[in-house]
């Protein structure tokens, strides 16, 4: 394991608690902090197309800053930053870290929701630069019912690699969302998006859609109160060029179940463990796996 990558992430975990610790109910900063092991039955690189076809233990160190305006009743405007460091017991050339920044602005017309977000967000590998993506989202929800939204919304994302820069990417996405709360805790959300990504190299052109569901839920363990999330994925790709590899275009079908419990065990201290089965079937070799993960660890909210 990439000791210094650890120590690194710990030291970020411990200065935003801090600094957070401080906030006062009113304040308009908030910190969420994750730090774990996971296990990851097959290390890959999905950017570069990378497979080590084995496992390994990961130790997991994530965090989110948030500063949000006082919204006053109409439109608010959301500062961020994620930081996550993953750094692998046996492939330290793998270790994986992403920092991202965003702002996200909202308001109110009439009953709907007009939002934009930005985000940049840049990938290392093995502490090197990995890429760039830099994405603007507007975004507009409106009620249906009492507890059903529905939402529409657009994207557009650059991908510039820092150094296998012909798989640089401009990728555009269209996507209508739905949501209903059935109670307080209790909510069913979808997403159905369509996509293209226009690459510097032809055969990485592609064309494709993809669908998420969510029901997220309540429980009660040891005499508390947790919330549990099922999360399905279904995304399907079609590549506009042949792939000199395989000798004919390239396709796959992924698909993705997570499943998420948190369980707290005060205010501000919590547990959370999460499984990750992936499915993706596709005729170029290097997509077509199946891949099972899993995480345990302490969660902090201040």
């Amino acid at each position: 394991m990439n000791t210094s990558s650890v120590l690194h992430s710990a030291m970020a975990f411990v200065i935003f608690a801090s600094v957070s610790s401080s906030a006062t109910a009113a304040d308009p900063f908030s910190f969420e902090g994750f730090a774990g092991l996971e296990y990851d039955g097959r290390i890959r690189v999905d950017e570069l197309d990378l497979d080590q076809r084995k496992g390994d233990f990961l130790a997991l160190v994530e965090t989110k800053l948030r500063a949000k305006s006082a919204d006053g009743g109409k439109g608010s405007l959301t500062l961020g930053y994620d930081l996550s460091q993953r750094s692998h017991f046996e492939f330290p050339d793998l270790d994986r870290q992403s920092h991202r920044f965003s702002a996200d602005g909202r308001v109110k017309v009439s009953k709907a929701e007009l939002a934009a977000t930005y985000d940049y967000i840049h990938f290392r590998l093995g502490g090197e630069a990995l890429v760039d993506i830099q994405g603007v989202e507007p975004k507009v929800s409106w009620p249906v019912a009492r507890k059903t939204t529905l939402s529409a919304s657009y994207r557009f994302e650059r991908w510039d690699f820092a150094t296998a820069n012909t798989r640089n990417t401009k990728n555009d996405f269209v996507a209508l969302g739905f949501s209903h709360q059935f109670s307080p805790g209790r909510q069913l959300t979808a997403r159905l998006r369509y996509e293209t990504n226009n690459a510097i190299t032809p055969r990485l052109d592609l064309h494709g859609f993809q669908l998420n569901t969510a029901y997220q839920l309540p429980f009660h363990a040891l005499q508390r109160r947790g919330s549990a999330s099922l999360q399905y994925e279904f995304r399907k790709r079609d590549y506009e060029s042949i792939t000199p590899a395989i000798g004919e275009r390239r396709w796959e079908n992924r698909s993705v179940l997570t499943v998420t419990a948190d369980l707290p065990f005060s205010r501000r201290l919590g547990g959370r463990t999460s499984v990750r089965l992936t499915d993706r079937n596709s005729n170029f070799p290097a997509s077509n796996y199946e891949e099972v993960r899993a995480s345990l660890g302490l969660v902090v909210r201040l």
